[in-house]
């Protein structure tokens, strides 16, 4: 009789070695499965995001490719006409009071309203 103590001990772990092995172990394993999916799953979503979003950085490159263009012609128009301003702005220093008279009234020896 002095026996049965230790060896309801060793059934009580033995039974709950069991009880672990077969029932709490097992539903932390499907938990862990569980999450794993979920988190696969989470990660396809995030890829196939990830590729819209590349789609959509590579039209706005494209944009701005295109935009950086006009703005280069614009800058060297810009330039032409500053260019064509200064050109026609020292002609116009360099002319006489004559000149000047004739330039900006049109004025013709010849004219017949001027007589």
């Amino acid at each position: 009789m002095k026996n049965w103590k230790p060896l309801l001990l060793v059934v009580w772990v033995i039974a709950l070695v069991l009880f672990l092995v077969y029932y709490i172990i097992p539903n932390e394993n499907q938990k862990g499965d569980a999450a794993i999916r979920a988190l696969e799953y989470e990660n396809e979503e995030l890829i196939a995001k990830a590729k819209v979003l590349e789609l959509e950085i590579n039209q706005l490159k494209k944009q701005a490719t295109q935009i950086q263009g006009q703005i280069k012609n614009s800058d060297l128009k810009v330039e032409q006409l500053e260019i064509e301003l200064d050109e026609k702005i020292n002609s116009i220093n360099s002319m006489s009071d004559l000149d000047l008279y004739d330039y900006f009234t049109e004025f013709k020896a010849d004219s017949t309203k001027h007589k």
